[in-house]
């Protein structure tokens, strides 16, 4: 993408301000000029038109004169006696000898002393004109005035710069953000007639398809799973009749082997199959219904403590050590009871079915900071580092390690993953614990 019109703007905002110095300093400048000029055209004495005033009066030719504080003049008649004086320390009558006259000269700035006689030869004026020097106080004034408008200019570039430019990189950053966190609905509103309104279109333009890109796979997931829970429903009745039939034909005598344990294969896998059906359908109305689970204001310690009380007769009879840490004091969280009573069976029954006997087995709940984390651990057989990552997949059996005997249907930890959402939660598997398996809870308190 071409960035003229950006480029062009920066190119005039770098062009103006470089006017603007350009300009100060030029008008710094002439003006100290120009206030040095009326400085030394105010000093100037017009020695000929003092002189012809002369006669008429000292006091009457000064004023015909622009003189300035430092500036002084005396006359002497040609014995070095004051005639008159103005701006100096001496008086009319005072007598001085060669050398005191000549001590005028003998300072640091000679050339600023004039000497002239009257026209009628009787007198000698010795006139003084200070060096005209820079007022500092009116170049600062200058400078000062030059810095502020400078400011003033700068500050309205960068007033028009950022509303060009930086208000909408900011607008374009915060709807970014919207978006990602899935407002698909946020638009970013600004006008630059620059490339920034390209940008802009774009974003709203991508963020109105990923709408409604989101909106059709919503649609097409509803429909997925209308089909999943209407072919579960379809598949239940026969699968019944199946299991029951043969149920009822295992329940006689039948007298040839072979029968019988096909009518036994038959079972099995009519009964893996109605618990595969079941799983599908309840994991298919999670992901349908969360936003309609129904949920209560409960103390989790209490549930939890129920929960394990079922399992203490289970873990004593076959040897498995348990160890529960569970606080005194309740701990509050809204909870759908039997639904997380569901992800508590489907861990605790995983522990007990997919390891030996005589391990051991810990609960552990803590409160930190606004979320409640439980913690199922054992020393089992654990599961490989492998299936980390996609144990809570659907249909993922971690066939290596456990007993295919068992029939689990690949489900179990999907739906305990759902459930655990639905309630704003998660759970995760502890990748760092090696002595078996731990999984992690996790649900935000409600007080």
């Amino acid at each position: 993408m071409k960035l003229k019109h950006i480029s062009r703007q920066l190119l005039k905002n770098y062009i103006f301000i470089m006017i603007i110095i350009i300009t100060l300093g030029l008008t710094t400048f002439f003006l100290n000029l120009t206030y040095t000029n009326s400085k030394i055209n105010n000093s100037i004495f017009d020695i000929d038109s003092f002189l012809y005033d002369y006669n008429n009066g000292f006091d009457y030719a000064l004023s015909k004169q622009n003189l300035e504080k430092k500036d002084f003049l005396i006359v002497f008649d040609y014995d070095y006696e004051v005639i008159d004086v103005y701006n100096y320390k001496l008086n009319k009558g005072d007598q001085l000898d060669y050398s005191e006259y000549n001590s005028f000269y003998d300072n640091e700035d000679p050339y600023s002393y004039y000497e002239f006689e009257s026209d009628d030869g009787e007198y000698i004026f010795l006139l003084y004109l200070a060096p005209v020097t820079t007022n500092m106080i009116f170049v600062i004034l200058i400078i000062s005035i030059a810095i502020i408008t400078f400011i003033i200019f700068t500050l309205f570039l960068a007033k028009k710069t950022g509303k060009n430019i930086i208000r909408p990189l900011e607008l374009i950053s915060q709807g970014v953000k919207e978006i990602s966190n899935g407002n698909y609905n946020h638009i970013i509103q600004f006008e630059t007639s620059n490339e920034l309104d390209d940008i802009r279109d774009d974003i709203n333009h991508m963020s109105l398809q990923l709408k409604h890109e989101i909106e059709r796979r919503k649609q097409l997931e509803n429909e997925r799973n209308q089909l999943i829970l209407s072919l579960s429903h379809d598949i239940k009745t026969p699968l019944t009749n199946v299991i029951g039939y043969s149920q009822m034909l295992l329940n006689q005598s039948i007298e040839d082997e072979n029968i019988k344990q096909s009518l036994e294969i038959i079972n099995k896998y009519g009964l893996t199959a109605a618990a595969l059906t079941d799983e599908l359908f309840d994991f298919t109305k999670l992901n349908m219904d969360y936003q309609h689970m129904l949920t209560e204001r409960l103390d989790i310690v209490e549930v939890i403590r129920l929960k394990l009380i079922e399992y203490v007769n289970e873990f004593e009879t076959l040897h498995i050590n348990y160890q529960f840490n569970l606080p005194s004091t309740p701990i509050y969280t809204q909870l759908n009871r039997m639904k997380f009573y569901r992800v508590l069976d489907n861990l605790l029954q995983n522990s007990i079915n997919y390891n030996h006997k005589s391990f051991d087995i810990t609960v552990d709940v803590q409160s930190i900071d606004d979320q409640i984390r439980i913690t199922i651990e054992d020393t089992g057989i654990g599961i490989p580092q492998t299936y980390h990552q996609t144990i809570f997949n659907p249909m993922v059996r971690v066939e290596s390690s456990r007993n295919r005997n068992l029939g689990g249907t690949g489900l179990g930890l999907s739906i305990a993953k759902q459930i655990m959402i639905n309630h704003n939660g998660d759970i995760t598997i502890d990748s760092t614990y090696t002595d078996g398996c731990r999984f992690v809870l996790i649900l935000p308190i409600k007080n």
